[in-house]
């Protein structure tokens, strides 16, 4: 469960004051799939990059389970992030010189976990994302498509409690955007992950169950789909 209490965030450059988030609360349950949905600007992905321990907030706090974000020290939260949270990203941000297989597996090289059980979860989501054939592979050989369905088996090799996706399917036509979706809908579902994605396209945000809509740093609906 993880649970926002008062959370604002204020960005600061030079005298400019830019307030991203406003008092924010908002609870979300084990194995709920949730669409953030917003103008530019509205605090949406801030709250992601909270959430994730990316970004550390002015005042309130963040629960994820027993963890508290505020009181954590940058080591805890990247231990946080390690072993808890898959993160999704716009722009993928595959390791440019290592193979398809190599960028999933690294959230487990990183961990520690080289060992037969990981290699076998590996060996699972090239599969489950269609991309056993490109698993040798860079990521320059790829289509945006495929580096994106690369993207989502990295996030969740280690299958993460959490999965934080920041429009990701912003890059991607229609047809790879609903491939995208189904993948991560089908792959979290059995693990019961809960899943927060940031999303500016209504389509997009439907089908998710929940839709929390944010204006100004504050949430301004809160309606199940």
């Amino acid at each position: 469960m993880i649970e926002v209490s008062s959370l604002s965030k204020t960005y600061r450059t030079g005298s400019d004051a830019v307030c991203a988030l406003q008092n924010v609360s908002l609870r979300i349950e084990p194995g709920e799939f949730i669409a953030l949905v917003g103008a530019s600007g509205s605090g949406k992905s801030t709250l992601l990059h909270c959430l994730g321990g990316l970004d550390r907030f002015d005042s309130g706090d963040i629960r994820i389970g027993t963890a508290a974000l505020a009181s954590m020290s940058d080591a805890d939260l990247t231990r946080l992030r390690r072993d808890t949270i898959g993160f999704i990203f716009q722009f993928f941000h595959l390791m440019p010189t290592l193979s398809v297989r190599e960028n999933i597996a690294l959230p487990s090289l990183l961990a520690g976990r080289d060992n037969a059980q990981f290699q076998r979860r590996t060996d699972q989501l090239l599969d489950a994302v269609g991309l056993t054939a490109r698993a040798g592979h860079l990521p320059h050989q790829l289509s945006g498509g495929e580096m994106q369905r690369a993207a989502v088996a990295r996030a969740l090799v280690h299958k993460p409690a959490l999965l934080l996706a920041d429009e990701p399917t912003g890059n991607l036509d229609s047809a790879n955007s609903s491939r995208i979706l189904d993948l991560i809908r089908n792959l979290t579902a059995s693990d019961g992950t809960t899943v927060v994605m940031v999303t500016h396209s209504p389509e997009i945000a439907r089908t998710a169950g929940r839709v929390v809509r944010m204006k100004d740093g504050c949430i301004v609906s809160d309606a199940r789909s």
